[in-house]
């Protein structure tokens, strides 16, 4: 039995989610254009990301303009995709992928705020045997972390461009021009057709507001496992009775 004072806690993963569904309701009118879709039955460009102790390498291409994009970001520009305390960054490799994503839709124009509703298929490098990946690319949805924080980056952005993507997965090895890009191999790259590209151009307000969240969490989470060492171990009367 619970005391009747007992007051619960939501999860992380709720209070996330509802501070993004709030920012989402505050910010979008979701007004669309009654025109039919738009659909782009090729792929627009491909995608791939490289994660290693020190960095994290983004990189993509366009197929029909040849345009090409490599960025290099470190602990400083994504501390979500790194673990704490010196760790690398392999472990968030399908987030890094989602991440590259959002650069390449950014980097190639199509995240301009519009009306029309697009779709577009897009595909992503990646193992079949990655569960994270399955649930992304059916259902649009995942509690991971730190993918979850990306996604909804990645989804507020798409909202407000009308665009809606069909996600695929290819092996890496149907990819070499993007792996390419992202071991930072230009050689086979026009220079001229290079997109200038930082981490400040594209908008990620709503992840690092979101993993600020989640410190802030973490650290009240800590602060009470700390106080709760510091007690005696003496038992507690059930209710305490008010002074008269």
């Amino acid at each position: 039995m619970a005391s009747p004072g007992l007051v619960g806690r939501l999860p992380d993963t709720v209070i996330l989610t509802l501070k993004y569904i709030l920012g989402e309701l505050s910010s979008e009118s979701f007004l669309v254009s009654a025109k039919r879709p738009v659909y782009f039955e090729t792929e627009q460009f491909r995608t791939d990301a490289k994660c290693t102790d020190d960095c994290i390498v983004l990189g993509g291409w366009e197929l029909k303009s040849k345009r090409w994009f490599s960025l290099r970001l470190t602990r400083k520009e994504v501390p979500y995709l790194f673990k704490p305390c010196g760790g690398g960054s392999q472990w968030a490799s399908t987030s890094a992928e989602l991440l590259a994503s959002l650069a390449a839709l950014h980097a190639f124009g199509w995240l301009t705020v519009a009306s029309t509703r697009r779709t577009m298929s897009l595909s992503l490098c990646g193992g079949t045997d990655n569960l994270a990946n399955d649930s992304l690319s059916t259902k649009r949805s995942t509690t991971k972390w730190p993918l979850m924080l990306i996604n909804m980056q990645l989804s507020a952005a798409l909202s407000k461009a009308r665009l809606n993507l069909r996600l695929r997965w290819r092996p890496r090895e149907e990819n070499v021009e993007a792996d390419l890009l992202t071991n930072e191999i230009f050689e086979a790259f026009s220079p001229s057709l290079r997109v200038p590209l930082s981490f400040g151009d594209f908008d990620v307000r709503l992840v690092e507001e979101l993993w600020e969240t989640k410190l802030q969490f973490d650290a009240a989470r800590q602060e009470s496992k700390d106080s709760k060492k510091g007690d005696d171990g003496s038992k507690k009367r059930k209710f305490e009775k008010s002074e008269w």
